[in-house]
């Protein structure tokens, strides 16, 4: 859920969120049992395609992609929404893509949603600063810490949302239509007797 703004009297934003994305990948999800060639162009091309839209090198996440003992290797933290698009249009464009189609019957589907993910990251930011730095307070890792944002923390936090998610017998991912999602209910704003500019003063 994103977490309320904290508002002056007249509406100024005196606390709020950023939200960037963390782009991870499942190198267990790209092995295909009995096909090392396979699961090294599944790896070379995941490789090339994040490499290029995130700008990391391509050694980098080759490397990550050969660890195939791991569900969750980070390739690139705090990515802009934009870029973030262009990473969910590279998993949607090629779903397709004869490479992720099980060869036959016996072979588990090889689907890139199950290999590249992207984490929601949300950053609490004071945009005038330390400004009434005593009366909001701080954030950390579980809500607020002192001030306002302490004492409103469960009506700023809101409540998070959940996806439930089908995984097979050998812990892959499962089609979407085995998914069941439940939204997240954003966290109230809370409105301060503050004014910005007699604050400043």
């Amino acid at each position: 859920a994103k977490r309320g703004t904290i508002k002056d009297r007249n509406g100024v934003i005196l606390a709020t969120n950023y939200t960037t994305e963390r782009i991870f990948i499942d190198p267990h999800n790209m092995v295909v049992s009995k096909d090392a060639e396979r699961t090294e162009a599944i790896r070379k091309f995941i490789a090339e395609g994040l490499s290029e839209i995130l700008e990391v090198e391509y050694d980098f996440v080759y490397t990550e992609a050969q660890k195939s003992k791991y569900r969750d290797r980070t390739i690139k933290k705090n990515v802009e929404k934009e870029i973030a698009d262009k990473v969910r249009a590279f998993i949607n464009d090629n779903a397709d893509n004869e490479l992720f189609k099980p060869a036959d019957e016996n072979e588990k589907d090889m689907l890139l949603s199950g290999m590249i993910h992207l984490a929601e990251t949300t950053t609490r930011v004071y945009p005038y600063g330390s400004l009434a730095s005593h009366v909001l307070g701080f954030c950390g890792t579980d809500g607020g810490l002192y001030g306002l944002e302490y004492q409103y923390d469960s009506v700023l936090s809101g409540v998070s949302g959940n996806i439930f998610a089908a995984k097979n017998g050998i812990g892959g991912a499962m089609p979407y239509n085995y998914e069941t999602i439940i939204d997240a209910q954003n966290g109230a704003n809370v409105i301060t007797t503050i004014d910005y500019k007699i604050q400043s003063f």
